[in-house]
């Protein structure tokens, strides 16, 4: 890594965590029990839910964020959303500048593909992020997480399936809508309880927020299906966004390392080409343990080796955000990166 520019990266480490942020929660419209591959197997009620939630149901997740027409004009079902809870918990989303590159908001990162011209200021936005988080981050791991299901074919019943194919819990209509309002509700109180405004969030606040809102999502999204298509109901919705964001963050990272990789990004052949990369740290920690002299020291050199990893994982994934860790063991930490790292 010393041969890297790590400056520009803590330079832009606010900004990438911001973007991170927004690509954790592009996948808010699967939590709607009408979305296509859940409603006929939740027992879904669409005159009921449009009573409690004021708009109709929706088949796709991107509809969540689209203009839709309704008997008092046009509106969006997130933003209703988000109003309904405090009429300036919009703004967060809506006016959060991403100084990645000019005129980019923290709510056309969480749109993603369902970003269309009339949401951002430039058309090379658009083209940005449907690319490079999209077509370049959400696809490819998608395709890795799922394989290729056969067409036409569907579980017949909505539960999460440990790695072996087993049973591992139900996939409920709990942990659809009335969920989804409910961790934007806590995160409005979390905002809103930080004593300022978003607009003058330093770095550490920024890091508060994407410690609380990750602890947040994986906790609910642990138990939302990914998708229903055979054989993947091994994949949770958090295997798949915390693996999109974190794909979307080192690429983001790369460019800021790397400026000329930015025209690649916006190809949406060669996007799909991104190289990734593991950054390992690696030192002996079983080592370490079995230089205890007394068996009560294995303990305390434990847990040192655990603060020495959290450290790791700090230094890479929030002074310099230049990735995140994906796995660990007795041996290393290994953090999902992009190419820079590699050469």
């Amino acid at each position: 890594m010393s041969s890297l520019d790590l400056e520009r990266l803590e330079d832009k480490r606010t900004e990438i965590i911001k973007a991170e942020i927004g690509a954790l929660l592009f996948n808010l419209g699967k939590t709607h029990a009408g979305f296509e591959y859940w409603r006929y197997k939740l027992s879904f009620d669409e005159k009921a839910f449009e009573k409690t939630y004021g708009y109709p149901k929706f088949d796709d997740y991107r509809k969540y964020y689209k203009e839709i027409e309704g008997e008092s004009g046009k509106f969006v079902r997130f933003k209703e959303d988000l109003k309904r809870i405090n009429k300036d918990f919009p703004d967060f989303f809506y006016k959060t500048e991403v100084g990645l590159m000019e005129g980019l908001l923290l709510s056309n990162i969480v749109y993603c593909d369902a970003i269309n011209k009339k949401d951002v200021s430039r058309d090379d936005i658009e083209k940005f992020i449907k690319n490079t988080q999209f077509h370049g981050c959400e696809n490819i791991n998608s395709g890795i997480d799922k394989g290729a299901p056969p067409k036409n074919q569907s579980l017949n019943n909505l539960w999460i399936s440990n790695a072996f194919g087993s049973f591992k819990e139900k996939f409920t209509k709990d942990m659809c809508d009335s969920r989804r309002l409910k961790f934007l509700e806590k995160l409005w109180e979390k905002i809103s309880s930080m004593g300022k405004k978003p607009g003058d969030f330093e770095h550490d606040d920024w890091l508060e927020l994407r410690g609380y809102i990750f602890d947040e999502v994986r906790n609910w999204y642990s138990h939302v299906l990914s998708d229903s298509r055979f054989p993947i109901n091994d994949v949770t919705l958090w295997d798949q966004a915390y693996m999109t964001a974190s794909l979307f963050k080192a690429a983001i990272a790369a460019i800021q390392l790397d400026n000329t990789k930015l025209d690649d990004y916006w190809d949406e052949n060669k996007c799909r080409r991104i190289k990734w990369c593991i950054l390992g740290v690696q030192y002996d920690k079983l080592g370490l343990a079995e230089k205890a002299l007394k068996a009560h020291y294995i303990s305390s050199y434990r847990d040192a080796s655990v603060m020495v990893d959290n450290r790791v994982k700090e230094i890479i994934e929030e002074k310099y955000a230049l990735g995140n860790e994906i796995y660990r063991d007795v041996n290393a930490g290994l953090f999902l990166t992009e190419s820079p790292v590699k050469n």
